[in-house]
């Protein structure tokens, strides 16, 4: 259950950093553009995987208790679906 919330808080913060300002954070810290790509893909690899564990989990947590963990299942699903459009679907650059 502890794992649960950790993973579940850090794919939403990690969600909340690349919609609010990661981009320039990053590329203002990092002066070589193929590091900070190269970081940045990582980056949502990570929040994609995160948030897939999440998803999963609360799934498993609204079988088995029902309850808010419905509310956090449709969130991690909604937080993932969007970070899977718009790592494959939407073209770089587009946002």
């Amino acid at each position: 259950m502890v794992l649960y919330k950790v993973n579940f808080v850090f794919a939403i913060v990690l969600f909340i950093l690349t919609v609010t300002y990661r981009n320039e954070a990053v590329y203002a810290i990092v002066s070589n553009i193929q590091h900070a790509k190269l970081f940045l893909t990582i980056w949502n690899w990570i929040m994609l995987v995160s948030l897939l564990f999440s998803s999963i989990q609360s799934l498993f947590f609204v079988s088995r208790y029902g309850g808010v963990y419905y509310l956090l299942s449709v969130l991690a699903i909604v937080l993932l679906l969007f970070t899977a459009f718009g790592m494959f679907i939407m073209p770089r650059g587009t946002i």
